[in-house]
């Protein structure tokens, strides 16, 4: 287990995948409102990379029409993420989204190797999360995301990151795609092999996957 002291100094990864509402003023009026909004995250201490964008496909199934929003962005480490939540700039933020959402959104973050720019700037992002509460799973879900990693990068020129949750009441592996095109992806799902690697990746239980194509706030 690491000390909160190594955590502290650590890149953070932060996604956020809020559940909205559906009624079409709802989402109109968020969609007019969550640009200028996503301007007061970028202007916070410590925040970059601040991408958003909505889901295409969830598990495979065409989602557009749903507003399923994703927010990406990075923090230089927990120090800086701790500040925003407990500011007052963050709680008018948190007021202005709550009469969009269903619920209070979840707030993910991961440990993070790379500062996340060069997924989250190619054209369109794949993820992959899946519970690990054990080490066991741990390593079978890693151990598959490389093998899955492996058989792309010897056919098709991509960027992807991997990492464990921080926060969450049970832990949680991300992957991470960073596609230039979906004519990449298509090709990629189109080949046997890539299809079964990723197949094994996506057959763990308690495995979301999403597309997302986002854009700088």
């Amino acid at each position: 287990m690491q000390c909160i002291k190594h955590i502290s100094k650590m890149p953070i990864l932060e996604l956020l995948t809020p559940s909205l509402n559906s009624d079409a003023a709802s989402q109109i009026a968020f969609r007019a409102q969550w640009p200028a909004l996503c301007k007061t995250i970028v202007s916070a201490p410590g925040a970059s990379h601040v991408r958003y964008g909505y889901m295409i496909t969830e598990n495979e199934i065409n989602v557009e029409h749903e507003l399923k929003l994703v927010l990406s962005l990075n923090w230089t480490n927990m120090p800086a993420f701790q500040s925003f939540v407990t500011s007052d700039t963050f709680k008018a933020l948190s007021g202005t989204v709550k009469p969009h959402a269903l619920a209070p959104p979840e707030i993910q973050l991961y440990k993070s190797p790379t500062e996340g720019l060069h997924i989250s700037s190619q054209g369109f992002t794949e993820v992959f999360r899946t519970k690990v509460p054990n080490d066991k799973l741990e390593v079978e879900v890693g151990g598959a995301w490389k093998r899955f990693m492996d058989a792309i990068n010897e056919k098709h020129d991509i960027e992807s990151l991997h990492g464990l949750s921080l926060n969450l009441p049970e832990k949680v592996f991300v992957g991470a795609i960073g596609w230039r095109s979906l004519e990449d992806r298509e090709a990629a799902n189109n080949d046997d092999a890539l299809a079964r690697s990723k197949k094994e990746v996506q057959g763990f239980a308690d495995t979301n996957s999403f597309l997302v194509k986002l854009s700088p706030a």
